[in-house]
C-alpha cells in the first residue's frame, strides 16, 4: 500500500498539477489573446490541434521524465521503450482534453450577430458568426479555386478540392460597384482511388 501511495505522490499528483496548468492555462490564453483581445490572427489548425498537441511534451520532458525513470521500469530484450510509452501516454492524456477545451472555446464565445443588410457588417464589432436578413448572393461574379493532390502512403488517393468564393451584396443593383463587404465561401471536396485509368 505504502508503494502505491508513494507512486501517486511522485507521478500522478504531479502530473495532473501539470496537465490541469497547460490546458487551463493554454485555454485562458487562447481566449484573452485571440477572442477577447483579438491581438492577433492564428490558423484555427495551429491553435486547435497544432499547438495543444505539441505543448504538453515539454512540461512532460521537464518534469515528469525524471520522476518516470525513478520507478527503474525493465525492459524487455528486444522490446520497445516502456518509459516512451509512459511519456506519450502522458502527452495524449492532456492533449485530448485541450483539445476539447479550445472547441468548447469557440462554440462558448462564437458571438452571433444579427444584420438587416451586408453594409451594416463594418459599422459593427467583429465578431465570430452572422446571420444576414436581406442579402444577394452575385453568382455571375464567381471566383474559385481548384486544388488537386495524391495523399495516402503510397499515393494510392487523389483529392480534388474546389474553393468557391461569391460576393455578398445588399441588392442586385450593387453589382456594378466593385466594394465587396463580405464572401460567401464554399468548399467542394471529393476523394477518389489514384488507381482509376484515366477515363
Amino acid at each position: 500500500m505504502n508503494s502505491l501511495l508513494e507512486k501517486l505522490k511522485l507521478i500522478y499528483i504531479p502530473f495532473l498539477v501539470i496537465a490541469i496548468c497547460i490546458i487551463g492555462g493554454y485555454t485562458f490564453l487562447n481566449w484573452l489573446f485571440l477572442v477577447k483581445l483579438q491581438l492577433f490572427s492564428i490558423k484555427e489548425i495551429t491553435i486547435n490541434f497544432i499547438v495543444p498537441f505539441v505543448l504538453p511534451w515539454i512540461p512532460i520532458y521537464i518534469w515528469v521524465r525524471p520522476r518516470i525513470k525513478l520507478l527503474n521500469l525493465k525492459r524487455k530484450k528486444g522490446g520497445g521503450d516502456l518509459p516512451f510509452l509512459y511519456y506519450f501516454i502522458a502527452a495524449f492524456a492532456i492533449t485530448i482534453p485541450t483539445i476539447i477545451a479550445q472547441q468548447y472555446l469557440v462554440t462558448a464565445t462564437g458571438k452571433l450577430t444579427a444584420l438587416e443588410n451586408i453594409s451594416q457588417i463594418d459599422k459593427q464589432v467583429a465578431t465570430k458568426f452572422y446571420t444576414i436578413k436581406n442579402c444577394y448572393i452575385d453568382k455571375h461574379n464567381i471566383s474559385f479555386q481548384s486544388v488537386f493532390e495524391v495523399s495516402g502512403k503510397n499515393n494510392e488517393y487523389f483529392n480534388m478540392n474546389i474553393f468557391v468564393a461569391l460576393p455578398i451584396l445588399s441588392s442586385p443593383e450593387d453589382t456594378a460597384n466593385s466594394n465587396c463587404l463580405a464572401w460567401y465561401g464554399l468548399k467542394y471536396q471529393l476523394q477518389v482511388s489514384n488507381r482509376l485509368n484515366e477515363k
